[in-house]
């Protein structure tokens, strides 16, 4: 019998070296090594090559599954945007943080013209419309908390989406942002009139005569007490 050469068995690594400027292919060709081979072959420590395919797999089944459940109503809807405050992304609020922080922004400012309203309603109609704005303000904070967050539902932080809720997607918009736009510019210059005239007669009361020779005019104050807040 004729004896057979032997074939040259060729050992391919299964990671080139770092050392290595070319590889060896299955037929046995050198071809050249890629530039990114060394780069993966640096960072392989640090991300593993089992994880790609298990993960991307699961990171899928997960986002399906949370959008279903989001749908069905099982599982809270959130809004992505809620995550930019840390006061909307919290989750660890309860009725008793609603009803404080609603009871500062709906009486807060009204504590501070409360006795201008009583001098010219007087103590009768004073106290008879302090108390019915009072029991409004506990029905409307009462609805607020209720429709915060339902369980399963969407989670309510602003007025607007409340209102697109209650009303609809456009008429919920109108309702609710001529309002809410109202209040927020006539809270904050009525803020800044109150503010300004306080400052005022602050700086006439400690400086005295002393000061008098050239003193700020009242817009000025406006602007210095609009500085303050912004600082």
């Amino acid at each position: 019998m004729e004896e057979r050469p032997e074939t040259e068995l060729i050992s391919i690594p299964a990671t080139p070296r770092a050392s290595t400027p070319e590889t060896l292919t299955p037929s046995g060709q050198r071809s050249p090594r890629p530039a990114t081979a060394a780069k993966s072959s640096a960072s392989s420590f640090i991300s593993p090559r089992f994880l790609s395919p298990i993960g991307t797999p699961m990171k899928r089944v997960l986002i399906n599954m949370k959008g279903y459940l989001e749908e069905v109503g099982h599982l809270t809807k959130l809004n992505p945007q809620d995550a930019w405050l840390p006061i909307t992304e919290s989750r660890n609020g309860n009725a008793h943080y609603a009803a404080f922080h609603n009871l500062n922004a709906g009486v807060g400012f009204q504590a501070l013209v409360l006795p201008v309203a009583f001098s010219f309603l007087g103590w009768s109609w004073g106290i008879l419309s302090l108390t019915i704005a009072y029991f409004w303000q506990l029905y409307t904070l009462w609805i607020l908390v209720q429709l915060h967050e339902a369980v399963p539902g969407k989670r309510y932080n602003r007025y607007v989406e409340l209102a697109q809720a209650a009303f609809g997607e456009r008429l919920g918009v109108w309702l609710a942002l001529f309002p809410t736009v109202y209040l927020s510019a006539g809270t904050a210059t009525a803020l800044i009139l109150i503010g300004g005239e306080t400052m005022k007669m602050f700086f006439q009361i400690v400086c005295g005569p002393l000061c008098s020779s050239n003193p700020l005019t009242t817009v000025e104050w406006y602007l210095v007490f609009t500085s303050l807040c912004i600082v």
